[in-house]
């Protein structure tokens, strides 16, 4: 059953700023990531940490330089440990899959990255799913495509290994909808 907790007036301050995708991490944890790429998690408040004062949030700032990336996602949540998904779609158009550890406290982990080569080419990807019991990774972009990539396919590539597991539907920008 839940019950209510008051929120004090200092744990009301948004740390971010307009909040584009949030989550939980795991029983005990939230995350939020603002429209602006900066990530912060939030740990559960509960009637018992209440009494000790406001819980403050990990905050990750900006996370472009940190993954080296253009932009960032989502955050997955594998039954083994959550993901920072970003994108690059510029010079070298990819997703990476950044493990987020939680070990003594959350951490990017940027040496067991796994890439997908190609994602969307010089689209972005907007959403990703991660299934890992059929070991594959949906992901869906601007292109109007919902992709599939497999750790078996060419395209995928864990940090320091040859291979990828990237399946092409779909080239260029043919049929894309021009609002303008």
């Amino acid at each position: 059953m839940f019950e209510a907790v008051p929120i004090r007036p200092e744990a009301k301050r948004n740390v971010l700023g307009p909040i584009h995708k949030a989550g939980f991490l795991s029983d005990t944890a939230i995350y939020a990531l603002s429209a602006d790429q900066q990530l912060s998690i939030y740990p559960l408040n509960t009637p018992e940490s209440n009494d000790r004062g406001v819980i403050q949030p990990i905050s990750f700032g900006d996370l472009r330089p940190t993954a080296q990336c253009d932009y960032v996602i989502d955050v997955l949540r594998d039954l083994h440990q959550p993901y920072v998904v970003a994108g690059s779609n510029l010079s070298d158009p990819h997703i990476d899959l950044v493990p987020l550890t939680a070990n003594p406290r959350f951490a990017l982990s940027t040496q067991n990255v796994v890439r997908v080569q190609g994602a969307h080419g010089e689209e972005i990807v907007r959403s990703a799913y991660l299934d890992r019991s059929a070991e594959t990774i949906f992901t869906a972009g601007e292109d109007g495509c919902v992709k599939s990539f497999r750790a078996t396919d060419r395209s995928v590539e864990a940090a320091g290994q040859q291979g990828s597991f990237v399946k092409e539907t779909k080239k260029g920008k043919a049929g894309r909808f021009k609002p303008y």
